[in-house]
């Protein structure tokens, strides 16, 4: 079951999304997919794989103060290296998905870790990350936007392919103005691969 995703974030000034940044709150759950950037192709088993970089993207939508459809997306780009934490940066962008037109958009940089030992439901860990979001800009009525966002949370790692090249799974996220502790932070679920290197390992 998708765990919900809560969004929190505020800022200097009105209600009207101009910028900087208001504040945007609500509850959201989210997916996200896994792959290597860098070889194309490449495992995303952390320890045994010679990736350079994971690209991992999630999605969410739900209601929140910014609209009563709202969409977030994230790209990430993750540095497997071991041993954690690792570090990742990436893009995101908010949208009011009634009005596509109106989005707010930025960058993003943070760093992931295991958050806890092997659970279901396929016997993966937890991932845990905090994120820091910039946004740079906005389209539509939330032109303008600017501020700093927080992210936090974990995830959980659903599916892996039987070549360890594409990976997926669930989890939740808190947004907000200030820094999170990464106990409930969106996951990089993914990451939590790496404890399966050994087991692969020793089946070879």
């Amino acid at each position: 079951m998708i765990r919900p995703l809560l969004l929190a974030a505020l800022s200097t000034v009105s209600p009207s999304f101009a910028a900087p940044l208001v504040g945007v709150s609500g509850t959201l759950p989210y997916t996200f997919t896994a792959f290597c950037a860098d070889p194309i192709g490449e495992s995303v088993i952390f320890g045994i794989t010679t990736c350079n970089s994971i690209d991992i993207d999630y999605t969410a939508t739900g209601v929140t103060s910014l609209s009563a459809n709202t969409g977030l997306n994230l790209q990430t780009f993750l540095n497997p290296e071991l041993p954690g934490p690792f570090p990742f940066t990436g893009s995101f962008v908010l949208t009011d998905l009634d009005n596509p037109a109106d989005t707010i958009f930025g960058t993003l940089t943070g760093a992931g870790n295991v958050a806890g030992p092997p659970g279901p439901p396929i016997g993966f860990p937890p991932f845990a990350i905090e994120l820091s979001m910039t946004a740079t800009g906005g389209t539509g009525a939330l032109a303008g936007s600017t501020g700093s966002l927080y992210l936090a949370g974990t995830a959980i790692f659903t599916a892996i392919n039987t070549s360890g090249t594409f990976a997926s799974g669930e989890g939740t996220t808190v947004l907000s103005s200030v820094p999170e502790p990464a106990s409930g932070s969106l996951m990089v679920a993914v990451g939590a691969l790496a404890l399966l290197s050994r087991r692969l390992r020793s089946r070879r």
